[in-house]
């Protein structure tokens, strides 16, 4: 019969690695959604990747007046998945949006055999 201590860490190594991926699908996820990777795969030298647009009146009104001419309640912010993205292949948001179900499927799988096969 196996350790009780044993069985409790690897459902939380399971959870926590439930946890992690769900987080990194989700913001592929957004990325796709709504930032521009379809136009910074095209050129990525000379586009800005913008992952999304936050909506805080506090980000830029606590930056000063330095220059940022944008409405108070869109601030760009940059994403350095964009650069994880482009290296592994994904060119599109198609490609984002298929690669972040195929996470959130791994994700239920693995959940639904640790169930089935408790030890």
């Amino acid at each position: 019969m196996p350790n009780k201590s044993t069985n409790d860490q690897n459902y939380f190594t399971l959870a926590q690695v439930i946890i992690i991926s769900h987080w990194a699908a989700a913001i592929l996820f957004h990325i796709s959604w709504s930032g521009n990777y379809d136009i910074w795969a095209l050129n990525p030298i000379s586009v800005a990747s913008i992952s999304h647009l936050t909506v805080d009146p506090h980000f830029i009104s606590g930056l000063g007046s330095g220059g940022l001419d944008m409405p108070v309640s869109e601030s760009l912010t940059n994403h350095s998945a964009y650069h994880f993205l482009i290296t592994t292949g994904i060119h599109s948001s198609l490609d984002i949006y298929l690669f972040s179900l195929g996470i959130e499927v791994a994700i239920v799988l693995l959940f639904a055999l640790q169930l089935s096969y408790p030890e």
